[in-house]
C-alpha cells in the first residue's frame, strides 16, 4: 500500500516467524539521487550529512540546500525533526 505524493510508503514485511509486520518509510528529503539541490518535504530542525566513512560533511538548518560541491557518492543524512531523528540515504551523483 502507498500514499502518493506525501512520501510515506508503507511495506508488509514478513518475519520468520510467519508473523507479518507493517513498518511505514518516510522519505523527509528530495530527491534521493541529487546533482544540485536537496529539499525537505517536512518541517526539519537540522540536517546532518555523513560520509559513509562516519565523517560529518555538511550540516545545516535551511532547506533547501547545495550538495553540488560535494564528492559522488553514498551519504547518510541525520535528520532532526519535530518528531524526532529520523535517517535517510542520500546518493550524490
Amino acid at each position: 500500500m502507498s500514499s502518493w505524493g506525501r512520501g510515506i510508503i508503507c511495506g508488509e514485511i514478513a518475519s520468520s516467524t510467519g508473523v507479518t509486520n507493517y513498518i511505514e518509510k518516510t522519505k523527509y528529503l528530495y530527491p534521493t539521487v541529487a546533482t544540485d539541490m536537496v529539499y525537505s518535504q517536512k518541517a526539519v530542525k537540522c540536517i546532518d550529512l555523513y560520509s559513509l566513512s562516519g565523517v560529518k560533511v555538511l550540516e545545516t538548518n535551511k532547506t533547501p540546500f547545495s550538495v553540488s560541491s560535494m564528492k559522488a557518492g553514498w551519504y547518510v543524512a541525520k535528520i532532526f525533526t519535530l518528531e524526532g531523528v529520523k535517517t535517510q540515504m542520500l546518493l550524490k551523483k
